[in-house]
């Protein structure tokens, strides 16, 4: 099989989401897969075999389902040893970030602050929020969301070498239709931060997941 066919067909997996998800999932078809990404590659005029193709669709997914199992069992084993924390009263206001280095006063009761090119996220509690907007102008806040609940994960240090662990929770928050407003990961901890309606279910689909 030419390597760039395998190559090719690995790099447009890898940018497939659902593709992915299905073969991590093991209910992935192999010839429907291979049959769509031939069709994609004749429509950017570029020539391989269906049965190539397949071949290099089957040899990537032997190789991911493998890697993912090895992944997956250690994110297990992580989460075993992790304690979950519910607050709610939680705020999330995001900050013109120009507003944010001109306020003379930082919010340090803040419980997560995010700096990005677009906006500052500030994670606070809803009774610390009417302080922070009282530093500002309401054309500087880009987002407002108070009233909300906060999960948060404390994990062992060695979540530092466990790749995937992000990545698995929220697949798993995805797949039972709980909407993550925010997700935030530091060191230890992992913050997930949801509406009141969801919290119940992301409590008790973590205590599933670490018992």
């Amino acid at each position: 099989m030419p390597k760039s066919v395998a190559r090719k067909t690995a790099q447009f997996l890898e940018s497939s989401p659902y593709f992915l998800r299905a073969i991590d999932g093991g209910f992935a078809n192999i010839s429907e897969i291979a049959r769509k990404i031939s069709i994609e590659f004749k429509e950017k005029g570029q020539t391989a075999s269906l049965v190539a193709i397949r071949a290099a669709v089957k040899r990537f997914s032997e190789n991911r389902s493998a890697n993912f199992s090895q992944n997956e069992s250690k994110v297990k084993r992580l989460l075993k040893e992790t304690k979950l924390e519910l607050s709610t009263g939680i705020s999330v206001i995001v900050i013109n970030p120009m507003a944010y280095e001109n306020l003379k006063i930082r919010p340090k009761n803040a419980i997560s602050i995010v700096k990005s090119r677009s906006g500052v996220t500030v994670v606070c509690s809803d009774d610390y929020l009417p302080f922070i907007e009282s530093k500002l102008h309401r054309h500087d806040i880009l987002i407002k969301n108070k009233d909300l609940v906060s999960l948060s994960l404390i994990t062992p240090e060695k979540i530092e070498d466990t790749p995937g662990v992000v990545a698995f929770i929220a697949d798993k928050m995805a797949e039972n239709g709980i909407n993550l407003k925010e997700f935030l990961s530091s060191y230890k901890d992992t913050l997930l931060i949801l509406e009141k309606k969801d919290s119940l279910k992301a409590y008790q689909l973590m205590e599933q997941l670490i018992s």
